[in-house]
């Protein structure tokens, strides 16, 4: 599908169509009902809206707990070791450092995992996501006139197993993803809510 260009490409019959043909333009995206338990906080009027996505807890954090644990046990003691030994080689020294760096992000992403937040701002000119785990903060900003689609995207994969996220992408190949340890039906609830607001703004 060529979003940008208004067509699709169907491999089975061979043939090219246009999106146009096939969508209504006065259609208003699907909402869905907010999931009784779900503790996100939002609120949608015209002109913004934004979404808070509560910590996953100490299960969503576990994989990524127990992966971190084990990868950084063996590339510290292997990074420990070069350190005691005699004639340290610098070529080895930068070797085990990605290692360690991918070491550090993984213990990082467990925090988020267990203790933290997203939010999600949107106006007519731009959406912001920020990320925060114990104080410390990430942001990432991205032109609402840019966004292409909201839909389900991978994030990860975990035991084999893929791990679904909210995902806004751009027609700049700049994607948001968020919402991993979210259950399906909030994100969908999430993304309809997000494709409606996109829809309110930009009727003529």
């Amino acid at each position: 599908m060529n979003v940008a260009e208004g067509v699709f490409y169907c491999k089975a019959c061979e043939e090219a169509f246009l999106l146009a043909d096939y969508l209504k333009h006065d259609d208003v995206p699907n909402r869905t009902e907010k999931p009784p338990y779900s503790k996100i906080e939002h609120f949608i009027k015209p002109g913004s809206m934004a979404i808070k996505t509560p910590p996953g807890g100490f299960r969503s954090a576990l994989f990524f707990l127990l992966f971190s644990t084990f990868w950084n046990a063996i590339s510290w003691t292997i990074f420990l070791s070069m350190l005691n030994q005699e004639g340290m080689d610098w070529f080895e020294i930068l070797f085990i450092l990605p290692f360690l760096l991918i070491g550090l992000g993984t213990f990082f992403v467990s925090l988020y995992q267990w203790r933290g937040r997203f939010y999600l701002y949107m106006d007519h000119h731009q959406a912001i996501g920020v990320w925060t785990v114990f104080g410390l903060k990430y942001k990432k900003i991205i032109a609402v006139e840019d966004i292409a689609t909201v839909t389900q995207h991978v994030a990860y994969s975990k035991n084999y197993q893929p791990v679904y996220g909210v995902c806004i992408s751009t027609n700049k190949n700049k994607k948001m993803i968020f919402g991993t340890t979210l259950s399906e039906d909030e994100r969908f609830w999430i993304i309809g809510e997000i494709n409606y607001f996109l829809t309110t703004i930009r009727r003529p």
